[in-house]
């Protein structure tokens, strides 16, 4: 994300409130970059036998199963 720009503002400001001083030291420091990551899906293991493919609007998710991906859940 481009440094000044209005969304790493916007972001900034969002940071500050929630870091507070902490922050304020970091953010003016050159090195500091904020990267946007955009996931193309994912795997979410809540336990044994609980793994689900999730896609990457995080609306829709199927249960794993062994090596296949199995059940549709909602």
């Amino acid at each position: 994300m481009e440094r000044e720009s209005k969304e790493w503002r916007t972001v900034m400001s969002l940071f500050k409130k929630k870091f507070g001083r902490v922050f304020a030291m970091i953010r003016p420091l050159p090195d500091f970059t904020l990267f946007r990551l955009i996931p193309n899906g994912g795997l979410y293991v809540r336990g044994f036998g609980q793994a689900f493919e999730v896609s990457a609007d995080m609306k829709n998710s199927e249960h794993v199963v062994g090596d296949r991906v199995g059940m549709k859940t909602d």
